[in-house]
Order: C-alpha cells, then structure tokens, then sequence
C-alpha cells in the first residue's frame, strides 16, 4: 500500500497518464476522478501506472550502489518491455 500511497508516486503517476498538472499539496485528484470515469481497460492502465511510479518514486539516485529486489525486479520489468536501461540502470538490475 505504501508503494501507491506516497504523494510523489501519485503526481508521477498523474504525469505519465497526462493529467492536468496540478500545485496542490498531497495526492492528485484527478487520478481518483480518471479511474472512476475509465472503461476497464483505461482503468487497468491507471493502476498500472500508479503501481510503477510507486517503484520509481522509491528508487533513489544511488540505487545502483544498494540495489533492493524491488529495484532489481522493477528495472527487469521495465527492461522486458523495451525500455533501453542506462548503464547505472543496467548494473543496478544486475547487482
């Protein structure tokens, strides 16, 4: 719950699925707002989205020197689906 609960995560998720941006302090309104309006499949996106800027939003700049499992299988996850990893990315995923 905490990976989705932190507001960080929340304004990321809100980004990648090009929400309206928004200055307010705490959690994006509008993503609570775009999951009720969506069709399952719109709706599955979003929680997609909100789970992987969870893991985002929790890895930090030095991440590659102490990589966690979720990293590990967050950076594979990516990788898996085309995303071409950086090199600090790349070791990370491999440590």
């Amino acid at each position: 719950m905490a990976l989705v609960a932190d507001s960080k995560a929340n304004h990321l998720a809100a980004d990648l699925l090009a929400l309206q941006a928004t200055t307010a302090y705490g959690r994006h309104s509008g993503l609570v707002e775009a999951a009720g309006q969506a069709a399952e499949p719109r709706a599955t996106v979003i929680a997609l989205a909100q789970v992987l800027a969870g893991y985002e939003a929790a890895m930090d700049r030095t991440a590659w020197r102490n990589p966690r499992a979720a990293s590990t299988r967050y950076l594979t996850f990516l990788a898996g689906h085309g995303y071409t990893l950086s090199q600090v990315e790349e070791r990370a995923r491999l440590a």
